[in-house]
Order: C-alpha cells, then sequence, then structure tokens
C-alpha cells in the first residue's frame, strides 16, 4: 500500500506539469523558490515523502530556508503553489491578517470528502468559520470541566483493561483506541467498543485522503476516504435526528453530551440541519483522533527515556493526588496545578519550535524551557495562535493530562527497542508503535 501510494505521488507530480505548463505567467512579486519545471515538481514532492519517512521532515524546511530565504519561500505540495512562512515573524504575519491579508484556504481534497451545497473557496472559508465557532462554543472549559468525572473514569478503565493485565503493551494503537472512544463518548454518547473500533477505522481512512494526492481513483486514499466519509455521514445523520426528536420529548438531558450541548447552541448561533451538524462533528472527530493519541504516544517516549523528568511529573501529581479523597475524580482545579506535566509536549513547528534561535538546544527534551513566559512571541505555536487558535486546546489539555495523572502514578515503563525510529506521513509516530515493558509500581492510589 505505501508504494501504491508512492506511485500516485509520482504519477500525480509529473501531471502537474500539464497543468503548470499552460499557466501565464504572473506579474505579482513571489517569494524566491522554484515551482513550475516538471523535474521541480516531481523532486519536491518526493523529497518531502522521502524525508518524512526517514523522520527528518524538518531538512525540506531547512534547506530550503538557507537556500532561498530564512523568512519565506514557494514551492509545490500535493498539486498546490504553497508559500512557506519561516519563524517567529512568519508565525505573527499568519496569525495577525487573517480576513486581511489571508484567506482561509481548504486544498481540493477537502471539498470532496467534506462537500457542502457549493463548491466555491468562500463558501469552504465561510464553513471554517462556522466550523470554529460551533468548536470554541461546545469545546470551551466551562463545558469540559463538567465531564472531566468521564474523562478520569474512562481512562482508569482503559487502564484497567488493556495495561494492568498485561507485562508488553504498545502505546500508539491503545492511545488511539483511548482518545477516539473519549471522543465518541463524550461527543455521541457512543460506548459499543466493536462499533467505536468501526467508525475509528472509517475516521482514520478519512484522515489519510485529506492529505494525499487528489487523484480520485478506484482504491486510492482519496477515494477511500470519500466512501469513508458518506458512511460516517450517514451514521451521524441519524444520530442526530433521533437525538433532536429525545431532547424534544425530554427523553435525554441537554448536557448528556456535547452533541446536545451543540444542538442547544445552534439556537444561539444559529440553526443547522443534520447534514450541517454531521459535518461538523465529523470535522472534530477526525481533527482529534491523530493529535492527542500522537502527543500521549511521545509523552510515553520521553518519560521513559528521562527519568529525571519522569520523577518531576510524577511528583506533581503525587502531590495532587494525596489531596483527593477515595474514588474522587480530578476537577478543573487539579489540571491547573498540572503546570510542568503540562510542559511535557512533543510538537513540530520546524522553523521556530527546532530554531535555535528561539530555543536552545532544540533536540533535547527539556519541558523547563516552557516555564513561564521566556519564549519570543509567536515562537511557541503548538496550537496556533490569532484567529487560528485550536479550538480544541482546551480538550486536548484536559484529556492528556488526566491520561498522565493515572498512568505515571501506576506504571514506570522502559522501552522494548531503544532505537525505534520515527517517521512523520505527516504525523510523527514511532515506526514499531512504541513497545513498552510496564513495571507496577507499588502503594500506588487508584
Amino acid at each position: 500500500m505505501e508504494f501504491y501510494q508512492l506511485l500516485l505521488t509520482l504519477l500525480f507530480s509529473i501531471s502537474l506539469w500539464f497543468l503548470f505548463r499552460n499557466k501565464g505567467k504572473t506579474s505579482c512579486k513571489l517569494p524566491p523558490g522554484k515551482t513550475r519545471s516538471t523535474w521541480t515538481i516531481i523532486c519536491e514532492n518526493l523529497e518531502f515523502y522521502f524525508l518524512g519517512r526517514m523522520g527528518i521532515p524538518e531538512k525540506f524546511i531547512e534547506d530550503r530556508m538557507r537556500k532561498h530565504s530564512s523568512q519565506v519561500f514557494k514551492t509545490t505540495l500535493l498539486g498546490e503553489n504553497v508559500a512557506v512562512f519561516c519563524g517567529a515573524p512568519g508565525n505573527k504575519f499568519l496569525f495577525s491578517n487573517e480576513n486581511k491579508l489571508l484567506q482561509v484556504w481548504w486544498p481540493s481534497t477537502s471539498s470532496q470528502i467534506f462537500p457542502i451545497e457549493s463548491c466555491l473557496q468562500e463558501a469552504y472559508q465561510e464553513e471554517g468559520k462556522k466550523l470554529n465557532t460551533f468548536a470554541s462554543a461546545i469545546l470551551k472549559p466551562e463545558t469540559i470541566q463538567t465531564y472531566l468525572h468521564v474523562m478520569d473514569s474512562m481512562i482508569k478503565q482503559h487502564l484497567d483493561m488493556y495495561w494492568d493485565t498485561n507485562e508488553k503493551v504498545t502505546v500508539l494503537p491503545l492511545a488511539k483506541i483511548l482518545t477516539f472512544s473519549l471522543g465518541c463518548n463524550l461527543f455521541l454518547s457512543i460506548e459499543e467498543p466493536l462499533y467505536i473500533a468501526k467508525l475509528a477505522e472509517k475516521i482514520k481512512l478519512i484522515a489519510a485522503g485529506i492529505i494525499s494526492a487528489p487523484v480520485n481513483i478506484l482504491g486510492s486514499p482519496l477515494n477511500r476516504a470519500i466512501k469513508a466519509s458518506k458512511f460516517i455521514r450517514k451514521e451521524l445523520q441519524a444520530l442526530i435526528k433521533q437525538r433532536k426528536i429525545d431532547i424534544a420529548e425530554k427523553k435525554v438531558s441537554t448536557t448528556q453530551d456535547l452533541l446536545s450541548h451543540m444542538l442547544i447552541a445552534t439556537e444561539v448561533y444559529g440553526s443547522m440541519n443534520e447534514a450541517d451538524i454531521a459535518s461538523k462533528i465529523m470535522s472534530i472527530l477526525v481533527a482529534g483522533f491523530d493529535a492527542p493519541s500522537t502527543t500521549i504516544t511521545f509523552i510515553m517516549k520521553y518519560l521513559a527515556e528521562l527519568p529525571d523528568v519522569y520523577g518531576k511529573v510524577l511528583q506533581e501529581q503525587m502531590e495532587i493526588g494525596k489531596s483527593k479523597g477515595s474514588g474522587e475524580s480530578l476537577t478543573w482545579k487539579d489540571i491547573q496545578k498540572m503546570r510542568y506535566s503540562w510542559n511535557v509536549l512533543f510538537w513540530n513547528a520546524f522553523s521556530t519550535h527546532k530554531n535555535p534561535n528561539y530555543f536552545p538546544d532544540p533536540e533535547k527534551f527539556n519541558p523547563s524551557r516552557f516555564e513561564g513566559d521566556r519564549h519570543v512571541p509567536y515562537a511557541f505555536i503548538p496550537f496556533g495562535g490569532g484567529t487560528r487558535m485550536c479550538p480544541g486546546m482546551q480538550y486536548a489539555r484536559a484529556e492528556i493530562l488526566v491520561f498522565m495523572y493515572n498512568v505515571v502514578r501506576r506504571f514506570k515503563w522502559t522501552k522494548l527497542y531503544p532505537d525505534e525510529k520515527i517517521r512523520f506521513d505527516p504525523i510523527p509516530r514511532p515506526v514499531r508503535g512504541l513497545p513498552i515493558q510496564l513495571i507496577a509500581r507499588k502503594n500506588d492510589s487508584k
């Protein structure tokens, strides 16, 4: 399958020449870089792909910063001419000029996976604004904290089922099971494991299709994503339709889950039909499918490699645990106390996060570097910024920290493959999924 995807990318790169060769030259002043020659188009796409597979995607950015400009350069990726802004000034420009000098843009694959009535780019820009507004409304801290006890309980059950009964586990697939199960439960009150697994497979196909070459032929990543999208939307529309009836007949609570919150929020932010709501929920599920599970996986990786950091995280979490009664769930106040644990994150925004001008020794895992406000403005952007701030930040923060609270108080662990390599496609992942050896902590309070 990987060879097939690579072949599609190569064939698509070649086909771009036939598209670009007929385009007239623009009079606009463009950033330095190359996008139009056949050889450049092929090489840019293949180099981007292979550097990710080798685990060094930052080299793609660094090489072009040295060759063209440390501030902005142009290239071509997956069928689109792209301007890449670099460094804190670039981040500031992007986050400060939306709807002024910049507008939200959606790749051509999105219009096929997330269809709306109008295929105009302006319509997708408007849909993006709506999605951000609704996601911000239903994922605000006041709402999330009411579900912390459910999140805490589900994570404990997950550790009981998959971790306590095994000496060796593989982190990434288990993290995906956990985070997607949390999303299905908290958003939709879906608890059936087999059905959740079925939905997860479809969401995985959608996520892969968004970042694929826009080639819709039988068996291609985009084709599979379109079919998966139709399945998910049909399932969600049926669920939403029934939920509206249940709410109207007062069979369920309006605070049962985030879907109910969303249906109530439409009275404030404008009404939507079942298809609109289904598309927005599917977008949120896709957005939350890879990022939290990947973050959890790399937290486990670095805590295994750096016992001093593990010790500081454990100390912070044990102090919080001492303040809790037997069986008492975490509160929002507890989450706010997890300052050091929140610094233990993995992220790659290569032109700033791995730039020694902003962060000395950027390859060194050093959570203390994020304490206080020592970093340059717009240099550290794990959740975006300005109007591009991720609306799911507080939700992701809560589930990651609740997981850390529970896992470090139960276990120590070691990596089974100390030199396991990392690949980017484009999400970073350990090639083996991070197998670890678990060591139960003594005198732990669950």
